[in-house]
């Protein structure tokens, strides 16, 4: 099984017009094959409209898709992954709350 993962930055309606705020979004998608999933990953770059508007980017970033099963503009990302068994471990004794600020 692949995964498609794509961080990404999403506004929030604005509370006024001069304020404008967001939130980073994480979404996944499972199929059952590197070839559907790679389709999938290159039809999220090839809809992003800033990546449109240049052919030498888009085909660079398609290439990296392809290659590399990676894409990165800005802090945006799309990466095909493996999905691997959830792991066994207890991770409910890990304390992380002291290095939250």
């Amino acid at each position: 099984m692949y995964s498609v993962i794509k961080h990404t930055y999403e506004l929030v309606e604005p509370e006024s017009q001069t304020k404008t705020t967001g939130e980073w979004r994480h979404y996944t998608w499972i199929f059952p094959t590197i070839e559907q999933a790679t389709s999938y990953a290159v039809s999220l770059v090839m809809s992003d409209k800033m990546l449109q508007a240049n052919d030498y980017i888009l085909s660079m970033a398609i290439e990296s898709l392809v290659n590399h099963r990676f894409y990165q503009h800005g802090k945006e990302s799309v990466a095909i992954g493996f999905v691997c068994d959830t792991p066994t471990d207890n991770f409910e004794d890990i304390s992380y709350e002291k290095y939250l600020h």
